[in-house]
């Protein structure tokens, strides 16, 4: 996958409304480095993020996308994070209450470890 044409899409849409990186980081309760890793498409932003920058630019996600609809890196990028985070969200639906509990401890102390 090419991270960089959505960092591409982010850093246009972020400068066209005049924010820095870390003002979209403080709005999206990220770190500013994290911006700037989607941004350098060396990490993919997750779904749930991708809406949230949407909200920010206000654009829709079909928007966000056909902001490069001439890449198709893009849309095959948008199409691989939504079948990861259904994956995801499938096999979370399988969990117990409880397993649920113990996934969301680990969550929590992972993003607490890298200070998100």
């Amino acid at each position: 996958m090419d991270n960089l044409s959505i960092g591409q899409i982010i850093k246009q849409k972020r400068k066209a409304i005049g924010l820095r990186q870390k003002d979209l980081a403080e709005k999206l309760q990220v770190t500013d480095k994290a911006i700037s890793a989607y941004e350098q498409g060396r990490v993919s932003p997750s779904l749930e993020t991708v809406k949230a920058m949407c909200d920010i630019f206000g654009c829709s996600l079909y928007d966000f996308i056909q902001s490069r609809h001439d890449d198709p890196n893009v849309i095959n990028q948008a199409t691989a994070i939504v079948n990861t985070n259904k994956q995801v969200i499938k096999k979370l639906d399988s969990l117990t209450p409880t397993q649920l509990l113990a996934v969301e401890a680990v969550i929590d102390e992972f993003l607490a470890a890298n200070n998100h």
